[in-house]
């Protein structure tokens, strides 16, 4: 999806209300000198640190004697990671706690 937002934006020039002049704003320069192989290779950085982190809740749970299946928490954890980085609390303390107990609540009846 976001591959597909880059082409439509940045190559092909697609124009949405004002979005249409931010590529000729200077600080957008390098999304548009960069090439489909460069977040590529952005990906294959990326994906295996998010893989990690997931696995790394999934046994943390586990540890705990919850048994949550991988998947749930693969679709939990960017909900939950999103939460704790929204400037609710000081340094989201609380928040993340809060929605960890509140996703896998359900899962735990």
């Amino acid at each position: 999806m976001a591959l597909a937002g880059h082409l439509l934006y940045w190559r092909l020039g697609f124009d949405l209300l004002v979005l249409g002049k931010l590529p000729t704003w200077g600080i957008f320069k390098s999304f548009h000198a960069a090439e489909v192989t460069h977040y590529l290779k952005l990906a294959a950085i990326r994906v295996p640190f998010d893989l990690l982190f997931v696995l790394n809740n999934w046994l943390a749970l586990r540890a705990f004697g919850i048994e949550v299946p991988f998947l749930k928490v693969l679709a939990y954890v960017p909900v939950i990671a999103f939460i704790g980085i929204v400037p609710v609390t000081v340094a989201g303390l609380g928040t993340v706690q809060a929605a960890t107990v509140f996703f896998v609540q359900a899962l735990c009846d």
